[in-house]
């Protein structure tokens, strides 16, 4: 574990459906600023979603306000989500 870890915009987005699309995880979460990317992750073999995203957002206050607004509780297309702050690279 790191003592002083670097400060991450990366918000993993687990437990989605796997029928949501980019468009409708962009439509959640620019209310809270601008996304820099989203990336959601796809099984190579099938092409099916893996259920779940990663979102960078454009500044590091507006991942701590998702975070802090959706990470306690909160249901995307009737799926509970689990939202965590991520220490990932835009590939």
């Amino acid at each position: 574990m790191q003592d002083n870890p670097r400060q991450s915009r990366c918000l993993g987005v687990f437990g989605l459906s796997l029928y949501t699309q980019e468009r409708d995880l962009r439509e959640v979460f620019e209310n809270y600023g601008p996304i820099d990317d989203l990336q959601i992750v796809y099984d190579h073999q099938t092409g099916r979603s893996r259920g779940f995203a990663f979102i960078y957002m454009k500044n590091y206050d507006d991942a701590v306000e998702v975070s802090i607004s959706l990470i306690l509780h909160c249901y995307f297309a009737v799926h509970p989500l689990l939202i965590l702050s991520v220490n990932c690279t835009v590939q």
